[in-house]
C-alpha cells in the first residue's frame, strides 16, 4: 500500500491524457468520522470525502491501477469509485443566481511524475475532477462534493474503512 501508482517514466509507457468516459475512478476515504455516515444502518461516504483544498478533488484511474489498496495510503482507509462519464454528467452546479451558467465537471488526467517540483510521490493513475470555470468559492465546491459522495454511495464501497 503506497496510496500512488508508481511506474516508469519511460515516455513509451506514460499514461494516456485523456480520461475516458467509462474508466472507473477510486477514490481514497480516509477512516474518519467526518467522512462517514450511517444512513438506515448502512455505512456512507459523507460530502468531506471529496475535500480538496484547491478545489479539485484527486482521483486514480482504475485502467492504470487495477488493485484497489494500492490507492490507499493507510491500512484502516476505504476505496470508492465512481464512473467518469457519471461525474462528466454532473450538470446542476449553476455559477451564480439567477442560475442561467452552470459548471461545467471534467476529469482530467494529472499524472503525477517523478522528481516533480512538489516533491510529491510519482503516480501515474492520478486525475482530478475539475470544473470550467475553476469554482470560486466553497459554497458552489460543496455542491460538487454531495453530488460525488452521491455518486460514490450508488457502488458499493470497494474497500470498506476498517
Amino acid at each position: 500500500m503506497n496510496g500512488f501508482g508508481v511506474g516508469s517514466t519511460d515516455k513509451s509507457k506514460m499514461p494516456t491524457t485523456h480520461v475516458d468516459d467509462d474508466e472507473l475512478l477510486y477514490r481514497r476515504v480516509p477512516n474518519k468520522p467526518e467522512n462517514l455516515q450511517v444512513v438506515d444502518g448502512k455505512r456512507t461516504v459523507a460530502t468531506s470525502a471529496f475535500n480538496c483544498r484547491f478545489r479539485q478533488p484527486s482521483v486514480n484511474r482504475c485502467v492504470l491501477l487495477p488493485d484497489p489498496i494500492d490507492s490507499k495510503i493507510e491500512d484502516t482507509d476505504g476505496i470508492v469509485g465512481v464512473v467518469a462519464k457519471n461525474v462528466r454528467e454532473i450538470t446542476s452546479i449553476s455559477r451564480a443566481a439567477p442560475a442561467t451558467d452552470f459548471y461545467r465537471i471534467l476529469v482530467e488526467a494529472r499524472p503525477i511524475l517523478r522528481d516533480n517540483l512538489e516533491g510529491a510521490a510519482e503516480n501515474l493513475a492520478h486525475a482530478q475532477i475539475e470544473s470550467a470555470p475553476a469554482m470560486e468559492n466553497n459554497q458552489r465546491f460543496r455542491k460538487l462534493k454531495e453530488a460525488l459522495a452521491w455518486l460514490a454511495n450508488q457502488r458499493p464501497w470497494i474497500i470498506e474503512p476498517s
